[in-house]
């Protein structure tokens, strides 16, 4: 039929196709047929990541595979299903790799700080465990992507302790940096929390006293630190995070650690959550 219509046509060469979508796949295959001769002289086979918005692009390259002419890599490492899928790569005109969604883990306070959480409220402590829970909401927006790597900033939420009947929240802002390929991430950034703090001295005893308790002529050495007793503050301290994200279907399940310096005792955390990818 198609030699047929491209006599009628006074054509020397007509090209014929197929087109199939299994799953994420576009399988297109073209043939060159030569009128004259009434045959095939050339095939073209092509995988593509299918992307409907994109689909003339598609069309495209498959053309420019059939005719030997080069394809822009740029789209080649995007669209081409071998090239992408081994890569793990996806590609803006697809689907952005973005692991906003909410996050839960644990966190625990070492130091000066661990004792402090310990201690009675009557010596400025809290009478709790530091080991806390920690529940919060993470967004973050993509603003460099070279295929296998790609930066981002985050703005990470979150409440401590609830199921030790406490709520303290807590805002990091985050410059990450993740592999598309692996799934590892790095990120570091100013984090700033409330925290109770008061004025006051550690006596020769060692214990710990708030200002208005020094005796009249006492030579002390003023500082501030957490105290129950005192009033609340924002104090901002520096995040380092590292982690691995897991693919499970059309979910993405990021799992991190993180470690918060602090001269009273470092905190130190874990955190996972998950997020759609459509």
């Amino acid at each position: 039929c198609l030699t047929n219509i491209g006599k009628k046509l006074n054509v020397k060469y007509v090209i014929a196709g197929t087109a199939e979508l299994i799953i994420d796949k576009a399988i297109i295959t073209l043939r060159l047929i030569d009128i004259n001769n009434e045959k095939v002289i050339k095939t073209s086979y092509s995988e593509f990541i299918w992307s409907e918005l994109n689909s003339q692009r598609l069309i495209q390259m498959s053309v420019f595979k059939l005719f030997n002419k080069q394809i822009d890599n740029k789209f080649k490492n995007i669209y081409d299903y071998e090239i992408a899928k081994s890569a793990a790569l996806e590609g803006p005109e697809i689907t952005k790799y973005n692991l906003s969604g909410p996050r839960f883990g644990a966190v625990y306070q070492t130091g000066t700080m661990n004792n402090i959480l310990r201690n009675g409220r009557n010596s400025g402590g809290f009478n709790k465990q530091p080991f806390m829970t920690v529940i919060g909401y993470q967004m973050e927006k993509q603003y460099l992507y070279t295929g296998s790597f790609q930066a981002v900033f985050q703005i990470n939420f979150s409440l401590a302790g609830l199921d030790q009947q406490m709520a303290i929240p807590s805002m990091a802002l985050l410059n990450g940096f993740r592999s598309s390929k692996g799934g590892w991430e790095f990120g570091f950034g100013p984090t700033f929390r409330f925290r109770k703090t008061a004025e006051g001295f550690y006596g020769e005893d060692g214990k710990w006293n708030l200002l208005n308790e020094a005796q009249p002529g006492e030579e002390i050495e003023e500082e501030k630190r957490l105290d129950s007793r005192g009033s609340m503050n924002i104090i901002s301290s520096w995040v380092w995070a590292i982690g691995k994200s897991f693919k499970a279907g059309n979910m993405n399940i990021p799992v991190n650690v993180y470690a918060i310096p602090d001269k009273d005792g470092w905190q130190f955390g874990i955190s996972m959550g998950y997020a759609l990818h459509m």
